[in-house]
């Protein structure tokens, strides 16, 4: 299981460097550390729209923008079309991302790790790695 910061700790830090903390980008933020796997930013709108919050794309993306910049999330590219945003200080991990639904799940896998350190040290004369993701595509329980 990925071990989650606490949404209040991500406000105090963005409170810590004195930056404002909107209505929406507290609920921006509580919607990112709240979520169980990567969300795409139209994702956030529909919830910010759930809630109550009136926001519009571009706002949402200043928001992630924002976040990003601070350190506090990070996107995750598990498609061609779409961006996935989550949190930066989560433990490195990889995704399962189903075909059909779209669900994604995180998986840590140590034993994918150890080739990968390998890897890093045989190429490290004529290429400086400095960060890897490894995805799988498939199909979910309920779709297979």
């Amino acid at each position: 299981m990925i071990i989650k910061m606490n949404t209040d700790s991500a406000l105090n830090i963005i409170k810590s460097k004195k930056k404002r903390v909107t209505p929406i980008r507290k609920t921006v933020v509580e919607i990112i550390f709240e979520s169980d796997s990567p969300i795409s930013a139209p994702e956030i709108l529909r919830s910010l729209e759930k809630r109550g919050l009136s926001a519009n794309k571009t706002t949402v993306y200043r928001e992630l923008d924002f976040l990003m910049r601070q350190d506090l999330v990070q996107k995750v590219n598990l498609s061609p079309y779409k961006i996935h945003y989550e949190p930066s200080y989560l433990k490195h991990h990889h995704h399962l991302v189903c075909k059909n639904c779209g669900d994604i799940d995180e998986i840590i896998c140590s034993e994918l790790e150890k080739p990968m350190s390998k890897l890093v040290r045989r190429v490290s004369k004529r290429f400086k790695i400095k960060d890897h993701n490894l995805e799988f595509y498939g199909y979910c329980y309920n779709c297979r």
